[in-house]
Formats: C-alpha cells, structure tokens, sequence
C-alpha cells in the first residue's frame, strides 16, 4: 500500500535521490538541497533500494535491522556488566515492549538509527575499561551517531564526559585511546557538515543549525510548563515498566553517587541525563528518547532481579 507516514515517505525520497544522483554528501528533497538530516540513515536505505529495488520493504529494512540490533545490543551490555543472563534476557524483554519501540523500528525513520550508535557507543566505552583500543569503536559509532541525527548524536560524548568527572576519573580524560576516539567522534561526526559548510557556506549554517535546530527546539516557547512534556509522556506510555524504572533509578542513582559504583552511575546518569537536557527543548516527541530506553530496560530488568526470590525469577522467565 506504500508509505502511509509523511516523515517516512519524506526521508524514504531523500535515499531515492541519493540512488538516482549518486552524490552521497549533497542531500536533496525533490531536488532542492536539504539542510535537517546529515546522510547516513539515508545511505542505509539507499543501499537497501539498490539491493531490493524501490519499494516500502526497502525502505524500512534498515531500520528494522537497526531495531534488532538495539536488542541484541542491550542484551549483550546487560550481560557484559552484571554477568546474568536473566538480566540479559531480561533486560532485551523489557526493551520489546511497551510497543511503541517495535512500531518506530518497522518505520522509514532516524531515531531508532540513532538509539543503535548510542548504545553501540556505551557498550564499547564500558569495554574500553579493560581494553583501551575500544575507544576508537567508541568514537566510531558516536560519529555514526552525529550522522545520523547531529547534535543529538552528542549525548554519548556528553554523558561520558559527566561521567568521568562525577567518578573523578581526570587521568582519563588525557587518555591518548580516549582523545583519539574524540577527535574520531568530531572529525569524522561532522564531516557532513564541514562539507555543506564549505560549499554553502553560512546558509548551511543558518538553515541547519538556526531555523531547523534552534528553532524547532527553543523558538516560539509559550507554556510556562512545556518541560513536562516528556514526563507526561512517560506517564501515558511507559507501563507497565514505569514504577520499576523510577525505583531502578532510585537505586542506582544512590549506588553511583554515595556508594561509589561506577556501573550504576553511568547507567543512571545516561537516562538522567539525557531526559533533562531533551525536556529543554519544544519540540518534544517521545521516539526522540529512544536512544535512552537500553539504559532504562537494563535498569529495570536489574531491578526486578533484586525484587524477585529465584522461583519467581522462573516463573518470570517462562511467562516471559
């Protein structure tokens, strides 16, 4: 039947250019420059389309590849930290529902992309504890999220920053892995941009990051109460995992801050963290947090664990 969505058949023409032009840097809507995306969710597709021709399957292929590597993702972090694979499995289970994460990941769409490099950009920095050299996979899928959805793709780099300064962790901030993997997270990230930069010049700059950035996210504010939004939100759709969350967060938010637990503190402050900056913004649309759901699943599935005596965890896992 085709692509009911305008945003999906918006970004699903934006690939269809690319395939038709050949030009990976320059991105077009119906021919005209297009400023918003940076190209990689685009590439992605376009691949799809060359592989399985035009058509709606191709269209959301890659997405719901990304999709299912967001699970695997959170199952192999979850098991990687707590060495249990119930809170693996868990933690995956969690992620599945409440739906709306499945729906966005069967739609022609940037976000679900961009939650996979922010997890991808975890898993390799908790790696990066034992072996340095996986801070360069770090700086890798933070720049894969930079070109996926621009500034957005900065939380990882953000967090971690918050992170080693919270933990006092300073020498690692002069870490020649961890730099390297900066400047490839920069460098590469904004590669798109430096491009566009240079060959519009300073209309690249205002149409990218005025009117379609700071625009969308600050201008026009009229509610006195727009920063509830996301809380509103997570009220009306994030069950029935809400309760166990804010307890979740809780508990790791005292492990991280007055026990000293570093594991709990990165996976307290990447929620947190990422919660409160996007409450900021006005243009609040509750796929834009998905990149933040891993964290919370793990979380939550950590949390039941504890809550749950080992017959019941069973009983759990079979209903489950």
């Amino acid at each position: 039947t085709g692509i009911q969505i305008y945003d999906d058949a918006y970004y699903a023409q934006k690939a269809k250019e690319i395939l038709d032009s050949g030009s990976f840097w320059d991105i077009t809507f119906a021919g005209t420059p297009a400023f918003d995306n940076p190209p990689l969710p685009f590439w992605f597709t376009a691949l799809a389309f060359s592989v399985f021709g035009v058509s709606t399957y191709s269209a959301i292929f890659s997405s719901a590849l990304f999709g299912t590597g967001i699970i695997f993702m959170t199952y192999r972090l979850s098991l990687l930290l707590f060495k249990d694979y119930w809170v693996a499995f868990a933690s995956a289970f969690v992620l599945l529902f409440p739906g709306m994460f499945v729906d966005a990941s069967r739609r022609s769409m940037v976000d679900i992309p961009l939650a996979f490099f922010v997890t991808l950009a975890f898993y390799a920095f908790f790696k990066a504890r034992d072996l340095k050299p996986w801070y360069l996979i770090f700086g890798l899928a933070t720049a894969c999220a930079i070109l996926t959805k621009s500034v957005l793709g900065l939380f990882p780099l953000t967090i971690v920053g918050a992170f080693l300064i919270f933990s006092r962790q300073w020498r690692e901030f002069i870490n020649p892995w961890f730099l390297s993997g900066c400047l490839i997270a920069l460098l590469l990230g904004f590669s798109w941009h430096l491009i566009n930069w240079q060959h519009y010049g300073q209309g690249f700059i205002n149409a990218h990051f005025g009117s379609l950035i700071f625009n969308r996210s600050f201008g026009g504010i009229k509610s006195p109460f727009y920063f509830l939004g996301y809380a509103e939100d997570f009220l009306r759709n994030y069950w029935p995992w809400l309760p166990f969350a804010l307890l979740g967060l809780t508990q790791f938010g005292k492990r991280g801050f007055i026990e000293k637990d570093r594991i709990s503190l990165l996976l307290f402050l990447w929620p947190v963290l990422t919660f409160l900056v996007m409450s900021m913004t006005k243009n609040q649309v509750l796929r834009y947090l998905f990149m933040m759901f891993p964290a919370l699943a793990i979380i939550t599935a950590k949390t039941f664990s504890e809550w749950l005596g080992p017959d019941n965890k069973n009983r759990a896992l079979a209903i489950m």
